[in-house]
């Protein structure tokens, strides 16, 4: 009798033990993405109300780059949320937008359904902000 009843509390105890692990796992966006696939990336800027579009190779190898590469980690649900600061759409050379996610500040970025955290602050955020004056 005590088999029975140990059997699901194990199973309950197997399953939070690995999605804590899953949640606290380091996470990477875009990374099956190839910076040359991409033709541009479309922006718009939350605070101005404008947009603009980022079309130079470099400036884009940059962004994905940086995105890929940085260390981030699930911070918090995101459903619910409204409003951003930089609003990402990346464009392939036919046309299609084959990513998106939101740039909140210097140290996050909300890809649906979480919010992502970097803590070295190396998102680029200080990249899209220059830009969106110049444009």
């Amino acid at each position: 009798m005590k088999s029975k009843k140990f059997f699901p509390l194990f199973f309950i105890i197997i399953i939070l033990f690995c999605g804590i692990i899953w949640w606290f796992a380091p996470a990477s966006l875009m990374k099956q993405i190839n910076p040359n696939e991409i033709s541009s990336i479309e922006v718009s800027g939350g605070n101005s109300g404008g947009s603009f579009s980022i079309t130079d190779s470099d400036t884009i190898t940059s962004i994905v780059t940086n995105i890929q590469n940085a260390p981030l980690k699930k911070s918090k649900i995101s459903l619910m949320y409204s409003g951003a600061l930089f609003d990402l759409s990346f464009i392939d050379h036919q046309g299609n937008t084959i990513y998106t996610l939101i740039v909140n500040d210097t140290s996050t970025i909300r890809k649906d359904p979480f919010f992502y955290h970097d803590d070295s602050g190396s998102i680029c955020f200080n990249l899209l902000t220059t830009l969106e004056t110049a444009s």
